[in-house]
């Protein structure tokens, strides 16, 4: 929900960022190619935990960074926006892999369908989000760096299907990593 939340956001905002209209728009969709290209190379490479993690924490990072960036300097605040949507479209490439590899073939059909209802949901809520620019324009990019931090912190908790089986029943399911322990409860 998360993901789905900031990135839509980030990419509903382009038109409200300084500049012509008509290059911001180009300008995010090729951000979007080149996240997906680089998502592409690095996901055999790297645990899906970690990748991730540290896409959200880099776009959370660089959201949270534009408070620190006086309101009159347009161009940096449009390039750290800008900036910030590579991590979030990143994490929006990988989602769906990691999203399949975690849930077994018996819910995996249901799975997929909540995981995108709750996506939808924060689709839904954005545009909320991006009218609290109207009383603070570093506002809505704020609330969406936060809300990267906190979802990079829990996508740690998630295990690594990287090489993995793809489980077919409930019980094949890895559990999830609580931490640092990997022992399931039962």
């Amino acid at each position: 929900m998360c993901i789905t939340f900031v990135f839509y956001g980030l990419s509903l905002n382009t038109s409200n960022l300084n500049g012509n209209i008509y290059l911001n728009c180009f300008i995010s969709a090729a951000i979007d190619s080149f996240a997906y290209v680089a998502i592409w190379v690095l996901v055999d490479r790297l645990p899906r935990p970690t990748l991730l993690s540290g896409t959200m924490m880099f776009s959370g990072a660089t959201l949270l960074i534009m408070k620190l960036i006086p309101e009159d300097n347009t161009i940096v605040l449009q390039v750290l926006g800008l900036v910030g949507k590579i991590g979030v479209g990143s994490a929006f490439s990988i989602i769906f892999l990691f999203v399949t590899e975690l849930m077994p073939t018996v819910v995996r059909n249901m799975g997929m369908g909540v995981g995108a209802t709750s996506g939808f949901l924060g689709t839904m809520i954005c545009p909320f989000i991006l009218y609290t620019g109207v009383y603070m324009k570093i506002l809505p990019f704020l609330i969406f760096g936060a809300a990267c931090i906190v979802a990079s912190l829990l996508s740690m908790l998630l295990p690594d299907t990287r090489y993995s089986k793809l489980p077919d029943l409930i019980s094949e399911v890895k559990p999830i990593r609580c931490c640092g322990c990997t022992k399931r409860r039962t």
